[in-house]
């Protein structure tokens, strides 16, 4: 029985050089962020291959039309090498020193649009598949029909090597358009037998490399297959459904074209399990898993998810009952692997790269043999149906000093009902254990008084016809008779106004009891990035405004007396972003807020920067005093307790959390979380991390 799994233990940027690994830091306080890190150069990391000393790993850039080359000797401290041009067929030299990419042979003209290139186990042959695929969205057939290219590269001398095969596929039984294949990828198996995917036909073809010849070719589903043999008898393909499919998951086949495992909608409810599911692509193609890759020594299969990216990892010792073992979070929209046997390691290409959306281009690299996986951190139980309760975008964090080894959390406004999550903390990784939708029964909020014909428009656009509501939820605080929520508004006053900053308190069914506004006069100087966070200490509610309104140099920290339902407001000096990373686009806000008694308040201060570029994230601590004794628009001081930018960085070797939303003191410890904005423009990666004591 395996009890070991995997680790990711370092990310590789696919800008030359640039690299994050268990033994480095990228970040502010070091001033360790690397120069080539430093750059809106648009890289793709698409396909990976690992060489077979296992020392280098080599992925296509197909932004900058270029092989890319890092050498993985030390797997947690990955270094870039160089970049080569890239293009028709070409063979790369490893091991000349003086040129060590130099390419030897020839460039030649396929006859075709090449997709992928795949060598036989014994090195004997070298199949490329010439999709010829013209339009990503056409109907299809078209012409000219793709086919599948075998060369013999059994001799040392790559100048000598020869096309043995053309292969048409046309005219094949199985096909939905026998006149175009359009095959994508495929996988020799020990006794070199080619297994092809037809990714709009969704059909398989075998073909036998020793003579070229079709053995056979067979329908497969609604189905996009990729490919990878489990031993010589079976193989998987991810079914990401790219043509008229739909199908969410992988399926096992044997060589005879029977199906033998088919995981149906489980690999996608497992997504949701974890908050990785893109509720965006329900009406698409679901998490459209990408790929899959086999590791013959621990006998484990590795399934890829572009959309939700993650890779889901099975024990497939028994190839017709896969066992789920473990998730793997990616960076965005991982597209092709490949597992190092030598070192026992997994790398995954990441190709999506947008640096306007903290997005970088990127190479993971995973370490098998820990005892206990490092992810997931936080993830859902399953709900009467059998299925799990859906989760993501997880923003504010509370907890209640009655209730021991328990967190409450909100979702913003990704969804449609706002809902209350209950997370039992007590066991590792934490457990989602109830969601609570909040909905205006009594029309609380309904009849709350607008200020304006538009803002009635927009606050009844926050109710649904059911009576639950869609609120920007950024913070929540939990008390013994239920909940005080902060639902941020946005617009410049007087002109794009969209959204009121509200209070909302919620009783323990969810129900609206109260609906607060802020004083006319702060509400007419209202910009967006408003309210973030709020906790409650006696009759004050505290919230943090996440940046200044107005001509105001700094946000505000609102007090609110529940009792007398009056405001006052105190200034939060910010620090000043660092935007020699990132330019004119880099700026700092406040978080959640959390109380800690006394007065006393810790405050989350961030910047807007995720992955190499992020800098701030940081917590901080704020003597307000005695509450009732505040003095009005004056500025507080404040005492750096905790730089968390280590802790959701390198401390889980990946790409550097931006929005780290949520803070909550429980039992004297500090917790945060980070939210994953739905998978929208983000990987989906989840964090809650205990952080312990309060530092002396």
């Amino acid at each position: 029985m395996k009890i070991s799994s995997l680790t990711r233990i370092a990310i590789y940027f696919s800008v030359v050089g640039c690299s994050l690994g268990s033994g480095r830091r990228l970040g502010s306080a070091e001033k360790l962020i690397e120069p080539t890190c430093n750059t809106a150069t648009k890289t793709l990391a698409e396909i990976v291959a690992v060489t077979d000393d296992g020392k280098t790993a080599v992925f296509t850039d197909s932004a900058m039309f270029a092989l890319g080359f890092v050498n993985i000797t030390n797997p947690s401290a990955p270094v870039g090498l160089k970049k080569t041009p890239a293009g028709y067929l070409s063979v790369v030299n490893m091991e000349d020193p003086a040129n060590p990419f130099e390419i030897l042979a020839a460039r030649k003209d396929l006859g075709g649009q090449p997709d992928s290139i795949f060598v036989s186990p014994d090195k004997k042959y070298a199949a490329v598949v010439i999709e010829n695929r013209r339009e990503e969205d056409g109907q299809l057939p078209l012409s000219p029909p793709g086919f599948i290219l075998i060369y013999d590269i059994s001799a040392d001398d790559p100048s000598t090597w020869t096309l043995k095969w053309n292969v048409p596929l046309t005219g094949l039984p199985g096909l939905r358009f026998d006149t175009d294949p359009e095959p994508e990828y495929a996988s020799f198996n020990a006794n070199n037998i080619l297994v092809v995917s037809l990714q709009e036909n969704n059909a398989i073809v075998l073909i036998n490399a020793t003579d070229g010849k079709v053995i056979q070719s067979y329908h497969a589903g609604a189905v996009n297959l990729k490919n990878a043999w489990i031993g010589t008898t079976h193989f998987a393909t991810a079914n990401e459904g790219d043509y008229d499919g739909g199908s969410r998951g992988f399926t096992i086949f044997n060589t005879d074209g029977n199906v033998v495992y088919e995981s149906n909608m489980s690999a996608e409810h497992l997504v949701t399990k974890f908050g990785h599911y893109d509720d965006a692509r329900s009406t698409k193609k679901g998490a459209e898993f990408e790929s899959v890759v086999y590791a013959s020594d621990i006998q484990m299969l590795f399934v890829l998810s572009e959309r939700s990216s993650v890779i889901m990892v099975y024990d497939v010792a028994v190839p017709s009952a896969p066992k789920f073992h473990q998730v793997l979070p990616t960076c965005v929209a991982p597209e092709g692997g490949a597992y190092n046997k030598i070192t026992q390691t997994l790398v995954v290409a990441c190709e999506v790269d947008d640096r306007s959306k903290k997005i970088r281009s990127s190479i993971a690299i995973y370490k098998y043999g820990s005892k206990s996986p490092l992810y997931p951190s936080i993830q859902s139980a399953l709900q009467p149906s059998g299925l799990p309760i859906p989760w993501s975008a997880l923003s504010g964090l509370s907890a209640k000093k009655s209730v021991k080894n328990t967190l409450y959390s909100i979702e913003d406004s990704a969804y449609k009902s706002s809902r209350i999550f209950t997370i039992d903390v007590s066991s590792t990784p934490a457990i989602i254990t109830n969601a609570l939708v909040i909905k205006d029964t009594n029309d609380v909020f309904k009849q709350f008084p607008p200020t304006s014909d538009f803002i009635a428009t927009e606050l009844a656009n926050m109710i649904n016809a059911d009576k639950t509501v869609n609120l920007d939820s950024e913070g929540i605080s939990a008390h013994e008779g239920g909940f005080w929520i902060v639902s941020e508004g946005g617009g410049d006053a007087g002109a794009s106004l969209t959204s009121l900053n509200l209070l909302f308190k919620v009783n323990l069914m969810g129900v609206i009891e109260e609906v607060v506004s802020l004083p006319s006069a702060v509400n007419a100087m209202q910009k967006s990035f408003g309210f973030e966070g709020v906790t409650q200490e006696g009759d004050f509610l505290i919230v943090a405004f996440q940046r200044a309104w107005g001509s105001e140099d700094n946000p505000r920290l609102g007090l609110y007396n529940v009792v007398t339902k009056i405001w006052k407001f105190v200034y939060y000096p910010l620090d000043a972003p660092e935007t020699q990373n990132v330019g004119s686009g880099s700026w700092v806000g406040l978080s959640d807020i959390v109380s800690v008694g006394g007065g006393k308040v810790l405050v989350v201060e961030r910047d807007n920067q995720g992955g190499p570029d992020a800098a701030i994230k940081r917590i901080y601590l704020v003597s307000l005093g005695k509450l009732n004794a505040v003095v009005d628009l004056s500025t507080v001081t404040k005492q750096l307790v905790r730089d968390v930018l280590p802790n959701v960085s390198t401390a889980i070797a990946g790409l550097a959390l931006e929005k780290i939303e949520g803070i909550a003191y429980l039992d004297g410890n500090i917790w945060i979380n980070n939210d994953n904005d739905g998978l929208k423009d983000n990987s989906g990666e989840s964090r809650l991390i205990n952080l312990g004591k309060i530092p002396n």
